[in-house]
């Protein structure tokens, strides 16, 4: 039973210093995964009758969230439409592929905070 339990306890270190050794991920999407979202919706802007228009409902649904989720940090006043959230956020991340591979949350609030800054 000794062996057991000390051989049970020398697999769960081992398990621990390797989970401890591998980064983790630790955001779900990056710029590079928006900014291919971001492709189709301007596709779909366009009328190119080959959009893909789920990934255009992913890049919407995802910039909605994110601006819901961090409410109060923009200028905004909550006037702001979805079709404007979505330009804005391409024009960012055209001019700022450098950053596709942060965080595209972060991404996103850097585009709203830089086109509707909150005034003291």
């Amino acid at each position: 039973m000794r062996t057991r339990t000390l051989h049970f306890v020398g697999i769960l270190l081992a398990v621990f210093f390797l989970a401890s050794t591998v980064e983790a991920q630790q955001y779900f999407h990056d710029g590079n995964d928006l900014a291919k979202l971001m492709k189709e919706y301007e596709k779909a802007e366009a009328k190119d009758p080959n959009t893909n228009y789920m990934e255009v409902r992913h890049y919407g649904g995802y910039i909605l969230g994110v601006h819901d989720a961090t409410t109060g940090l923009y200028g905004d006043k909550g006037k702001i439409t979805i079709q404007q959230m979505l330009s804005i956020v391409a024009k960012y991340l055209k001019a700022h592929p450098e950053k596709w591979n942060g965080p595209a949350s972060d991404l996103v609030v850097e585009a709203l905070k830089e086109a509707f800054p909150k005034k003291p």
